[in-house]
């Protein structure tokens, strides 16, 4: 039986994605695995997991330097070059971020949660061990829910106004004049100017609050962004809401890989208002609902699970 240790840095609900989810599945097929701060015999561990550790840390250097079992890295961000208008993200990390690319050369492997992010670490370590492990959902997690009407919805952390763009808005705003029947609801960030708020609550408390027709997911297009992952998509998905996502990070993988949703050019308001548009299509939305539910039912972690298994293990 390997024991295991996450060390997590992050209560948001990647944690869930990238340590707790895998974990309990992990602990189906005989792992012993816990997960928290770095307790007093954190190095008497088979495996630790350091889940974005990030700076200059006494502690990931020891362990580098004295740990006996495997040291994973994993990151579910690219913590190295944060966009600089995120500027709480950015301010935290950036001074940070000499010793995260050193935490990155110090772990035996790293893991990410996108292709894109890979290729990074790869060009930082100068080697191959680096592994895509995608996030994925809770079979719990998959249950549809029903729309409150033609209501289009954002669901986020309060970190993306710079993804809101001028475009994003007119785009919004064109087709709120043209269809006035249309209702808002954000969740989280406050970034739909009209409609319902609901601030931010637990990732399960968000998901039975999704009353969506259709789920919103901007992004600009920059070196932060392109590592983004389908995280959004496969939550929407979970609750049978399409999306219309910018054609930016993981998200045209979801969608090409069978995820019920349309793609924009952020910065096209003519795309934002012709996706709207083409949502209200009862019929095309139905479809779309249908693959989005199917693709996050195909991306729960007991279906995945096996992918941490052959890293702990040592095969990748």
């Amino acid at each position: 039986m390997k024991r295991i240790f996450a060390w997590q840095t992050d209560t948001s609900t990647c944690h869930l994605y990238r340590t707790v989810f895998p974990f309990q599945e992990l602990e189906k097929i005989g792992y012993e695995v816990s997960w928290g701060p770095p307790p007093p015999d954190i190095f008497d561990f088979d495996i630790v997991v350091g889940q974005r550790i990030t700076g200059n840390n006494k502690l990931w250097r020891d362990l580098s330097h004295d740990f006996k079992g495997l040291l994973v890295l994993d990151l579910d961000d690219d913590l190295v070059d944060v966009d600089p208008r995120n500027t709480v993200p950015y301010n935290l990390y950036q001074p940070q971020r000499l010793g995260t690319i050193a935490n990155i050369q110090m772990s035996d492997v790293v893991t990410v949660s996108t292709s894109a992010l890979a290729e990074k670490a790869k060009k930082l370590r100068g080697d191959g061990d680096v592994v895509v492990l995608p996030n994925c959902a809770h079979p719990d997690w998959i249950k549809p829910n029903i729309p409150n009407g033609l209501t289009v919805g954002y669901a986020g952390s309060p970190f993306h106004a710079q993804d809101w763009t001028l475009s994003v808005h007119e785009g919004i705003h064109r087709f709120a004049t043209s269809h006035p029947q249309t209702r808002f609801h954000s969740l989280g960030g406050r970034y739909l100017r009209t409609g319902r708020f609901s601030g931010m609550r637990p990732v399960e408390a968000m998901l039975e609050a999704l009353d969506f027709w259709v789920g919103l997911a901007p992004l600009t297009r920059n070196e932060f962004n392109e590592s983004k992952s389908w995280a959004k998509a496969l939550e929407y998905g979970c609750r049978g809401i399409p999306i219309i996502a910018s054609n930016v990070g993981q998200y045209p993988e979801w969608i090409q890989s069978g995820g019920g949703g349309l793609l924009v050019e952020n910065e096209s308001s003519n795309d934002w208002f012709h996706r709207l548009k083409m949502m209200m299509d009862p019929q095309l939305r139905a479809d779309l609902s249908q693959k989005a539910l199917d693709r996050a039912s195909a991306q729960t972690i007991d279906k995945h699970a096996h992918l941490w298994d052959a890293v702990y293990r040592g095969e990748w």
